[in-house]
């Protein structure tokens, strides 16, 4: 569901909606927390929810990663940032499911995931300079020169 043409931004949204539940009781998490709470004493049940874990993770890993590549987000350690974000989720879910007053509406879990990605995934910023990644000459400044790398012949960037 993810794959497309898409703004990085927006195939980010997408996984948020697809991640949270749908409202309490929704059979997906409900079989998820049950996972949960099987697999201390299990195994392969651990080795199973772990396995699935891993490819949540890896999907917005690689989501991450390539909204960086594609100057869509600023930089930032993928991995790092989607275990943070992916435990927010989880934490936001597991209140929708089991109807904490706090949690019921999935509604309000979706805009404070949202608000979550906005205070931990910038924006890409032309002018800030990294050097090395290719956001910038390393200097911090933007080159307005025009015909720059980035900027239209008229001197504005592009």
């Amino acid at each position: 569901m993810l794959p497309g043409r898409n703004p990085a931004e927006l195939t980010l949204d997408r996984f948020l909606r697809l991640y949270l539940p749908r409202g309490p009781r929704d059979p997906r998490w409900t079989l998820w927390i049950e996972l949960w709470a099987r697999t201390p004493g299990n195994s392969a049940l651990g080795e199973a929810q772990e396995e699935l874990d891993r490819g949540w993770h890896e999907d917005l890993e690689a989501l991450l990663a390539g909204g960086v590549a594609r100057r869509r987000f600023a930089p930032l350690d993928a991995a790092a940032r989607a275990s943070e974000l992916l435990a927010l989720l989880d934490g936001l879910s597991t209140r929708v499911v089991l109807g904490q007053a706090s949690g019921r509406d999935p509604r309000p879990a979706l805009e404070v995931a949202r608000s979550a990605v906005r205070a931990l995934v910038a924006p890409y910023a032309p002018d800030a300079g990294d050097g090395p990644d290719g956001s910038g000459d390393g200097t911090g400044v933007a080159d307005d020169r025009p015909g720059a790398v980035g900027n239209s012949p008229d001197g504005n960037v592009s």
